[in-house]
């Protein structure tokens, strides 16, 4: 039998990403069962295990394919303005991206998951870990930027680790709210979350 090539493999991957997010947005993650994503997919058990020991391995991929569209997201629009990100300019971006791949039903599971699911834990503890890295990455020259006009160092505007913690705290809320919320003003929402992100004195 012939070996896929890379793109094939990655192809198929987010086929099974794809078929396993769509089970798990309509029966949950408890209730979707690995014979659920091989009918979805509609490939073979055996390809699917070739690419994923099981559901938490499949969560686990599902959870980098959106972290990894988000950083797209994020370079791309580091590229375009060619200069520091404002924090309500990154927060706007992720808001957007997240609710554009619908992760907030997704979310909400992985949550409730990973408090009586090691694997999953394990997985959400990794993300959590990777986005405030990468986040207080993009907020870093704001930041300095702010210190370098007289903001203290300390405080949240000064230090790219605390207000990348501020804009996950506000995605997780909106997420949670707008999932289980569902005929809340969205937009309405969205502009009263983000008068909560520190802008201090120094503007942008």
């Amino acid at each position: 039998m012939p070996r896929l090539s890379e793109s094939s493999k990655i192809e198929r991957r987010e086929r099974i990403i794809a078929a396993a997010r769509r089970c798990f947005l309509e029966k949950g993650f408890s209730n979707t069962s690995m014979a659920d994503i091989v009918a979805e997919s509609g490939m073979s058990p055996g390809s699917i295990y070739s690419h994923f020991d099981g559901k938490a391995s499949i969560m686990r991929g599902t959870a980098e394919h959106i972290f990894g569209a988000t950083l797209k997201d994020l370079t791309d629009m580091e590229t375009a303005t060619g200069s520091s990100l404002a924090p309500s300019d990154v927060a706007r971006l992720l808001i957007e991206t997240l609710f554009s791949i619908d992760f907030g039903p997704l979310l909400i599971q992985f949550v409730a998951e990973s408090t009586v699911n090691p694997e999953v834990h394990e997985v959400a503890q990794e993300n959590i870990n990777l986005a405030r890295t990468r986040l207080a990455e993009v907020l870093r020259p704001w930041s300095e930027m702010q210190v370098s006009q007289g903001a203290d160092p300390d405080d949240v505007v000064g230090d790219p680790s605390r207000l990348a913690n501020v804009l996950m705290l506000l995605f997780h809320g909106l997420l949670i709210r707008t999932a289980v919320d569902t005929h809340a003003d969205r937009d309405q929402l969205v502009e009263d979350a983000l008068t909560l992100i520190p802008q201090g004195r120094f503007g942008r």
